[in-house]
């Protein structure tokens, strides 16, 4: 694909064709039915109803890379750095297409780990494992509504994350 080349184009970043991927993806090296664009629509939706646009754009996106190249287990990323140097790459591309602050905030970070951890209790086994990874989302946060743990069909996935899209500006 062009988007691999050393200087791809922002033409050649489709967030149409990223919806359907991340749509199809599902969190935890495929282990769940919660996709990968469920996760950022979640993960962006917790930015907007903090009135952060700029951390929302970021949340939608910082899952790109997955959307070319498959979800990879956390452990076997860290085997690979030329994987997480892809990843990033694209990260970078898409955020400088779409006028985004580059790295990624660290705010974005944390979050997408808090909420990780709420995904693993509700949809893997060894709940207890996964708790005690850290502490999740703030309460005041899941108490607001803005974030939907129950798995969505990947037509689901997809109509949400282009909805977030729209919203956000990033498409018309």
């Amino acid at each position: 694909t062009t988007l691999f080349r050393s200087h791809p184009e922002c033409k050649d970043i489709d967030l149409e064709v990223i919806a359907i991927a991340l749509s199809r993806i599902m969190r935890f090296f495929g282990q769940t039915k919660l996709s990968v664009a469920q996760h950022s629509v979640n993960l962006a939706r917790i930015f907007i109803m903090l009135g952060e646009l700029e951390l929302a754009k970021q949340a939608l996106l910082h899952e790109i890379g997955e959307a070319f190249m498959g979800d990879l287990a956390s452990p076997l990323k860290k085997a690979f750095p030329m994987y997480k140097d892809i990843e990033e790459r694209l990260i970078k591309k898409a955020f400088g297409c779409f006028g985004l602050s580059y790295p990624m905030a660290d705010l974005v970070h944390d979050l997408d780990k808090d909420i990780m951890i709420n995904e693993a209790v509700e949809h893997m086994p060894n709940q207890l494992y996964w708790a005690n990874m850290g502490d999740g989302l703030d309460l005041c946060v899941l108490s607001e509504g803005v974030v939907d743990f129950k798995a969505w069909s990947s037509d689901k996935a997809y109509e949400e994350y282009m909805q977030v899209a729209k919203e956000l500006g990033l498409v018309s």
